[in-house]
């Protein structure tokens, strides 16, 4: 007789369930090997095992997870950020100069109080004018690394900061013990190491600007050397117009006017390319950038000019329409003259050497100095009586300037 025995029920783990269920074994098999100590990976390896995720999910996630021992990815410098945080830092060491201003007026007139509530303003600013600059620092790093004017001029900026910070502290302690002589001698020196501070900021803009843009000096050259030739079409239309105008043929006139006008914004539209392009030898070189302004300021001239004289054909002022197209073509020969001499001295700061010659050797420097034949001025013998302008020139910024007042991070003015 056989015995009979009772037999055991068989029991599952909860990680075993799952898998006699037919449940995906890789989130548990994961799970048991999951170390709590690497924490890193928990979100791939949950401590506990879910049936939420598919083998096909969790390996995507093991593709997709980066490594913990990776070395930490460098973000790409931003240079626009960090030359607005520099001007940002430029900006507060501005406001704390005006919170200096306020406390050397109290500390004059005896308000004890009012001298400390300014200082700490003071003081306050200039803390948040450095976390600005150190702020820029990972965005304008590759920058200032190549450019050993941009490195003077940042370690200037926090030298100066930490002086002018020196002393706002010894003038409030002065300020407690009621001297007030001695605390306005400290807050003098403070304002000298601010004005300092403040140059070196303006030139470390000056510099960052220059380096984070790219010139295309050749083309630059190809450019303005194009608006000085578009002048002679200009010259010719007005020719044109002047010559309809004596014959009374006052359509012919003013559609001679209007090509004029048109190619002398083809030509100023290639002398503003060409200009963004050579800024920064503009920048380096004063009578350079006086003639280029002064060919910027000609060719606004001849602009006025000739609109005047076709609202005058208009109107019917024949007499006065001509004297405005004369204008017009000793406005497009003065242009012309200063772009020639500009032009010149860009091109010998650029080859020092070949700016003025003729016969250089068949190289680039040949295409810098091709003779270009002057256009015919018309020499009419009037006066500059009329004064079109409105006062706002395109004055270029000089790159190199460090003078301390406001202003904001450079860019290439438009007309």
């Amino acid at each position: 007789m056989a015995h009979s025995h009772t037999q055991q029920t068989e029991t599952f783990t909860p990680a075993e369930a799952h898998v006699s269920g037919g449940l995906p074994p890789l989130a548990n098999a994961a799970a048991d090997a999951y170390n709590p100590k690497d924490k890193s990976y928990a979100s791939v390896f949950p401590s506990k095992a879910s049936s939420g995720k598919s083998d096909h999910q969790v390996n995507s996630e093991l593709a997709n997870f980066s490594s913990p021992y990776a070395p930490n990815k460098v973000a790409t410098p931003d240079h626009e950020a960090g030359i607005k945080d520099v001007h940002r830092s430029l900006n507060a060491v501005n406001e704390a100069s005006s919170h200096l201003s306020d406390a050397f007026t109290s500390a004059r007139n005896g308000d004890v109080n009012g001298a400390l509530q300014a200082l700490r303003s003071t003081s306050a600013d200039m803390d948040k004018g450095g976390a600005l600059l150190d702020r820029a620092q990972p965005n304008v790093g590759d920058l200032v690394k190549g450019d050993r004017d941009a490195q003077k001029s940042t370690g200037e900026a926090f030298y100066r900061e930490g002086r002018a910070d020196s002393h706002i502290q010894q003038a409030e302690e002065k300020l407690r013990r009621g001297d007030i002589k001695g605390a306005l001698k400290e807050m003098g020196t403070t304002s000298k190491e601010m004005t300092e501070e403040q140059k070196a900021l303006h030139h470390n803009l000056a510099q960052l600007n220059h380096d984070d843009q790219t010139y295309d000096h050749l083309k630059g050259f190809k450019d303005i050397r194009a608006a000085i030739t578009g002048g002679d079409s200009v010259t010719s239309g007005l020719n044109d117009a002047i010559h309809a105008t004596r014959l009374g043929d006052v359509n012919g006139a003013i559609q001679s006017l209007r090509q004029s006008a048109g190619d002398l914004n083809s030509a100023g539209a290639r002398f503003d390319s060409g200009a963004g392009n050579v800024n920064d030898l503009i920048g380096t070189d004063k009578s350079a950038r006086n003639h280029i302004n002064n060919g910027f300021e000609a060719e606004r001239d001849a602009s006025f000019h000739l609109g005047k004289a076709e609202r005058m054909l208009r109107d019917g002022d024949i007499d006065g329409a001509l004297k405005a197209m004369n204008r017009g073509l000793s406005n497009v020969a003065d242009e012309q003259a200063n772009l020639r001499t500009g032009l010149k001295r860009l091109k010998n700061d650029y080859a020092p050497g070949y700016g003025d010659q003729q016969n250089a050797p068949e190289t680039w420097y040949n295409l810098l100095s091709q003779k270009i034949n002057p256009a015919d001025r018309s020499d009419n013998g009037l006066s500059s009586g009329e004064n079109p302008r409105s006062g706002q020139g395109n004055t270029a910024w000089d790159l190199y300037e460090a003078s301390p007042r406001p202003m904001g991070p450079y860019a290439p003015g438009k007309r």
